[in-house]
């Protein structure tokens, strides 16, 4: 059975501007549209209301009673990255403008805004927020995963360690006796073994494999160790 699809809450936008009139207006259209919207009259009471809750869009006015909008928009930046801010300005210029996207403004409105150009500014806003949200998300998964990998190989190797450690040894006096008595070889692969592959058996192994009658047909070295053929007689 599918379950039901679970709706998104509506995005938060907080509408900051000294006149009254102009907060109310937009606050209108923002809900009008869909938007869980609420208001400021400037800087500070704004930044009240961005530290005691979540907001997706800020939505402020450059010029503000006491500090200004790009001010208001530095600390959001340095604050709350991850909100988008749009900036509004009843005396458009090039210069506050360029200001505005230098501070990081998403986006930079003129005065009178109508509800096509402030809906489609806010919604693109989202977007851009959303896939940041997304980026982010997918960053902090991905170090996640490196952590709990790097755990998961040294908890392995660990283990692998300790196996090792308690097999290995015996393994390998085992397996040089083997080699030692089961091999009559020539004097010169003889040496190269002792003194190489077999540098630690005693000399006393190699005496003791004349004592057999093994008659190896052929053998060669393979990756440091013999190879001895399947139809090799032994007695």
């Amino acid at each position: 059975m599918t379950e039901p699809r679970q709706e998104m809450p509506p995005a938060r936008v907080l509408v900051v501007d000294n006149e009254k009139s102009m907060r109310t207006a937009v606050r209108a259209l923002l809900i009008e549209a869909g938007y869980a919207a609420e208001t400021a009259e400037d800087a500070k009471t704004a930044g009240a209301k961005l530290s005691s809750g979540t907001y997706d869009v800020v939505v402020s006015d450059i010029v503000l009673s006491s500090v200004s909008g790009i001010a208001l928009l530095q600390r959001i930046r340095a604050t709350a990255p991850d909100v988008q801010v749009i900036m509004m300005t009843g005396e458009p210029t090039v210069d506050t403008a360029a200001g505005a996207v230098r501070a990081g403004a998403s986006d930079y409105l003129a005065k009178p805004v109508t509800k096509k150009v402030l809906l489609h500014a806010v919604t693109n806003a989202l977007r851009v927020k959303r896939l940041d949200d997304e980026r982010r998300r997918l960053a902090d998964e991905n170090r996640a995963y490196q952590v709990d990998l790097e755990r998961r190989v040294h908890e392995r190797t660990r283990e692998l360690e300790e196996a090792l450690g308690s097999w290995l040894p015996s393994w390998i006096r085992h397996g040089k006796r083997f080699i030692g008595r089961a091999l009559c070889m020539s004097e010169p692969l003889r040496k190269a073994l002792e003194y190489g592959f077999c540098s630690e058996m005693p000399p006393s192994i190699f005496r003791d494999a004349e004592v057999g009658s093994l008659h190896a047909k052929s053998f060669a070295l393979h990756g440091g160790g013999v190879y001895v053929s399947p139809d090799t007689p032994v007695s």
